[in-house]
């Protein structure tokens, strides 16, 4: 278990669910992963809902906007970063050649936030914290465990974060078969990198999310019970764990890992 109250500048610290219908996506995710939530509202006709795992924040979720609603956008995962200020990561983000997809702004006393899209054009967000740091836990069953960049063009994705986070990358062999990148920071791992191929359907660049689950085979029958899908056959890692993808009923995406080492526990 990895209980957290802070996080330094340039780890992931944080997830939000863009979702079209947000009771369809209460409903499958507080099965799935045993949480509970709160609604909290945030301006007139606007909730925010917090989801949590024993009493502790994993997440959250809110609307989607009416124009995305219109155009038939799948729900979605976005996922954060923290960072000393949000105004000078997004300035610093434009001038490696990223852009401002929403300007710096507060959000109540918890904290600031941003969105950049980084010259492969997936979209990233920022969180200067104050009251809220972000999730409470991590990195066990039922709570996020890892974030990962899916895009056409690693090098130029190297160079645009290790820019902008001071990220090194390290490349190590993928049992899918093309190599995988690691983000790292000093000798902490950030998150990982995967080229975008032909034979992936068109998806778009993104950052996605995994979630933690202590059987991924167990997972993968209870979310398409609860009317979700697998995305992409599960695979076993060495030293890693089982993973494989899944999508909610909405068409949101992300990844479950059976992690190799929850036997033994988990610790910083």
């Amino acid at each position: 278990m990895s209980e957290l109250k802070e996080y330094a500048p340039g780890s992931f610290c944080w997830a939000d669910l863009v979702a079209k219908e947000v009771g369809v996506a209460k409903d499958f995710y507080t099965a799935l992963f045993g949480w509970t939530f709160e609604d909290r509202p945030v301006m007139e006709n606007a909730v925010y809902t917090i989801f949590s795992k024993d009493g502790k924040q994993t997440c959250a979720m809110f609307e989607m906007f009416p124009g995305m609603l219109e155009s038939g956008h799948p729900s979605f995962w976005q996922s954060y970063v923290s960072v000393e200020s949000a105004d000078e990561t997004v300035k610093r983000a434009v001038e490696l050649g990223g852009q401002a997809a929403q300007e710096p702004c507060d959000v109540f006393d918890v904290g600031r936030m941003a969105m950049i899209r980084d010259p492969g054009e997936a979209f990233l967000c920022l969180w200067q914290p104050r009251a809220h740091k972000g999730a409470e836990v991590m990195n066990e069953p039922g709570a996020l465990n890892w974030n990962e960049l899916l895009t056409k063009d690693l090098e130029r994705a190297g160079t645009f974060y290790a820019g902008l986070f001071g990220w090194q990358s390290t490349v190590a062999p993928n049992p899918a078969g093309e190599d995988y990148t690691v983000f790292m920071s000093g000798e902490e791992p950030r998150a990982g990198m995967l080229e975008l191929t032909p034979d992936m359907g068109g998806m778009p660049p993104h950052w996605g999310v995994y979630f933690g689950v202590e059987n991924f085979d167990a997972a993968l029958d209870k979310a398409v019970s609860l009317g979700g899908q697998g995305t992409f056959p599960p695979m076993d890692i060495p030293e890693v764990g089982r993973i494989g993808g899944i999508m909610d009923p909405q068409g949101a995406c992300f990844t479950a890992m059976e992690s190799a080492m929850a036997s033994a526990g988990s610790g910083d």
